[in-house]
């Protein structure tokens, strides 16, 4: 029911928390920073209320209460940052999709394809937009959302589809993972399985990936508590996180959430079902620090991105 905020430039203090948001009425499963010149920096979160609420991150003010889905909401995306008429995705356990007008909160459209939980969202530019979806029922759909018709279907993984990302770091791409154990590489614009990379031991929960032209990476995190680094361009494994042994698989916690900076500071963000939040470098794979305190519960999600302060990560749980 709370998000935290904390200042990642520097990681000094560590642990610090220095702003609260509350408002949810029940767990926060999705959280995504947006921003723009023309509109500024907002945070997007989704919760077991089956609401979302749209925030103004400079003054954590709650601009928007959105409400249309009759379960829980947990998954998100945002049109690119130029977007001049920008979109929200939510995905929830009721087998639906919504689309929302980000300024004004008003529903665009409904998507109810799928046949179970739609558990993953993106929205791409390319150059009209794209609605990409994942759910339990292991179909991801690219969607025209223009006017809401279905591209095609993507079936390859066996089982549910956990999580979804786009990259367009080499040729546009999907990276998906999910209870097959398996991180799969889908050409965005065919729709072809370029490589499906194997490696974990268990249920893949999220897949990551940075920004990073010249080095691109994806990171994957598993109900077993380990963390892969795989090469984006390559499309191989570069190092299992060490440490996250120690953190996570030891302590029998899954990984819920996973997010990727790049630039002067490039880490590894990730939560698990405790209470604290983990730190690597990307690059080295050693562990930079761990946050913990501010939450009491379970941390379902992380999100990087700036504020007026610089670099910040927000976490969001029970």
């Amino acid at each position: 029911m709370e998000l935290q905020a904390r200042e990642t430039e520097g990681l000094e203090p560590p642990g610090a928390c220095f702003r609260l948001l509350e408002g949810h009425d029940a767990a926060i499963y999705a959280a995504l920073l947006w921003s723009s010149i023309n509109y500024g920096n907002m945070l997007i979160t989704g919760s077991r209320d089956k609401s979302l609420k749209v925030w103004n991150v400079d003054n954590s003010m709650c601009i928007l209460t959105l409400r249309g889905h009759t379960e829980d909401v947990v998954c998100l995306a945002a049109s690119p940052n130029n977007s001049l008429d920008p979109l929200i995705a939510s995905g929830s356990t009721d087998k639906k999709i919504i689309l929302w007008a980000l300024l004004s909160g008003k529903k665009v459209l409904e998507l109810d394809r799928h046949k179970s939980v739609v558990t993953a969202v993106a929205i791409i530019q390319d150059p009209d937009p794209i609605l990409i979806s994942a759910g339990s029922d292991s179909d991801i759909i690219c969607w025209n959302l223009s006017n809401g018709s279905i591209i095609r279907f993507l079936t390859s993984h066996i089982g549910p589809i956990s999580s979804l990302v786009t990259s367009f770091a080499r040729i546009p791409v999907i990276v998906s993972g999910g209870d097959d154990k398996t991180v799969k590489v889908w050409d965005l614009r065919s729709g072809a399985l370029i490589q499906s990379l194997v490696g974990h031991n268990s249920e893949i929960n999220v897949v990551a990936v940075s920004s990073d032209k010249a080095n691109p990476i994806i990171v994957s995190g598993a109900a077993d508590g380990s963390i892969f680094v795989w090469d984006l361009l390559g499309l191989q494994l570069i190092f299992p996180l060490q440490s996250a042994k120690d953190a996570y698989i030891n302590n029998k916690s899954e990984i819920s959430s996973l997010s990727v900076t790049d630039g002067i500071f490039p880490m590894i963000i990730a939560s698990s079902w405790t209470s604290t939040i983990h730190v690597w470098d990307s690059k080295s794979g050693g562990l930079l620090c761990v946050f913990s305190g501010a939450h009491i519960n379970r941390v379902c999600v992380v999100a990087c991105g700036r504020d007026e302060t610089g670099p910040v990560f927000i976490s969001g749980g029970y």
